[in-house]
């Protein structure tokens, strides 16, 4: 049977890496909520998520569960992380029951259209021929090897 939710996880030490791309792709294509997880050696990286990966993700238009889940070393043993866990998992299970990532993709999302600034975003000096931007624009990453 098909997935009805993905839980995105990262090494938060480590970032986004080529294959994460690829499945960032398949995400933005899909009508499936999203859980945002990170894992680190230490509490420096707890903002990771917030700051990095949620942005990213709402830029592609991917619904992401409110609550994520961040765990460093000294969490595993933590009974706060379960509670996290159980808040996300509480979460993600309303959104699938109720159809609403489904239903934004379908009715809201097709008129959605980025811009660029006044001039398509050459006065900006922005290279829009680049693997970030084709990706986050809907196409995909060329292979350059």
């Amino acid at each position: 049977a098909a997935a009805v939710a993905v839980l995105f996880v990262v090494d938060a030490t480590v970032g986004i890496q080529d294959v994460d791309e690829a499945v960032v792709g398949v995400l933005r294509r899909s009508r499936k909520p999203v859980v945002l997880a990170a894992t680190a050696g230490s509490s420096r990286h707890a903002l990771v998520i917030d700051a990095q990966m949620r942005p990213l993700f709402a830029y592609l238009r991917t619904l992401v569960a409110p609550t994520s889940i961040f765990a460093a070393s000294e969490d595993w043993s933590s009974s706060e992380l379960g509670s996290r866990i159980d808040r996300a998992a509480f979460e993600l299970v309303l959104l699938v029951e109720s159809g609403f990532a489904g239903k934004i993709k379908d009715e809201s999302w097709q008129s959605y259209q980025h811009g660029y600034g006044s001039a398509g975003g050459t006065e900006l000096g922005i290279d829009l021929d680049t693997d970030l931007m084709r990706l986050a624009t809907g196409g995909s990453r060329v292979d350059r090897g």
